[in-house]
């Protein structure tokens, strides 16, 4: 026999609370100057989609600008008299034909 179903015993389902809470979580820790605005939207009722979108979206934004400033760094350009080939010795394969080239 099973129990019959109370309100006490009801336990309800909180699984898309958790969610929504960690998922508003991680976009606070992504862009902490968002809480206010995150924190209205999640009271709001705003989906779990939205807040990991939201991180999402901050996570591209860092990393652009990151690549960004990895463009801009100051690398100083390559003159063709400053690559001198070094002098090859030994014996190369070429692939699927058996050929062999010396190279001295």
């Amino acid at each position: 026999m099973s129990e019959p179903t109370t309100k006490e015993t009801q336990k309800p389902d909180v699984s898309g609370e958790t969610a929504r809470a960690e998922a508003w979580m991680v976009a606070v820790d992504a862009n902490p100057a968002l809480k206010a605005v995150l924190a209205a939207k999640f009271k709001e009722g705003a989906s779990v989609e939205f807040f990991q979108g939201v991180a999402a979206a901050v996570e591209m934004t860092a990393a652009a600008k990151s690549h960004d400033e990895a463009q801009k760094e100051n690398v100083a350009p390559i003159t063709p008299g400053e690559i001198k080939p070094e002098p090859a010795n030994g014996v190369m394969s070429a692939g699927m034909t058996g050929e062999v080239l010396e190279v001295r």
